[in-house]
């Protein structure tokens, strides 16, 4: 039981690690097509993968 906790949490963390490197590569263009400023995307890209 404990095990499975422990294999979601990194299973998350790793998603989060991966969302966040992803955006991080997203290009101007597509930012303004999201309604996102450079600044909300640096502050997502830069978040710790263990923050939600």
């Amino acid at each position: 039981m404990v095990r499975n906790s422990i294999r979601r949490i990194f299973t998350e963390w790793r998603r989060r690690a991966r969302s966040r490197r992803d955006i991080g590569s997203i290009d101007y263009c597509t930012l303004h097509d999201l309604g996102l400023s450079p600044g909300q995307m640096q502050f997502e890209a830069q978040k710790p993968f263990w923050r939600a």
